[in-house]
């Protein structure tokens, strides 16, 4: 969705070391209209495992599992908004240098 250049070395390196993994993802899970489901809910998947984790490490049980996925979605989209933020700030300052 972000039209990303992947001609550039590090979307190449990114690729590379994602794609085995979102490969069998992919065999089961379509794209549809331009977005990487597969990568989404590997995302999503991922994410539940991490705070399951915590979970069971501080309270020693796990959580609900709707909760679980609606506290996965909301710590991605967290992310997706500081990475953003972060990439508008380097933008800015990259373009002072120039």
């Amino acid at each position: 969705m972000a039209r990303a250049d992947f001609y550039n070395p590090l979307s190449q390196f990114l690729i590379r070391i994602t794609n085995p993994v979102l490969r069998h993802f992919r065999r089961w899970i379509p794209g549809y209209r331009g977005i990487d489901w597969p990568a989404i809910i590997l995302m999503l998947l991922l994410q539940a495992i991490e705070l399951s984790l915590i979970a069971l490490l501080k309270s020693g049980g796990l959580p609900d599992l709707s909760g679980l996925l609606l506290l996965s979605l909301c710590h991605l989209l967290k992310i997706t908004i500081w990475v953003y933020i972060i990439v508008i700030i380097i933008q800015a300052i990259t373009s002072w240098i120039n």
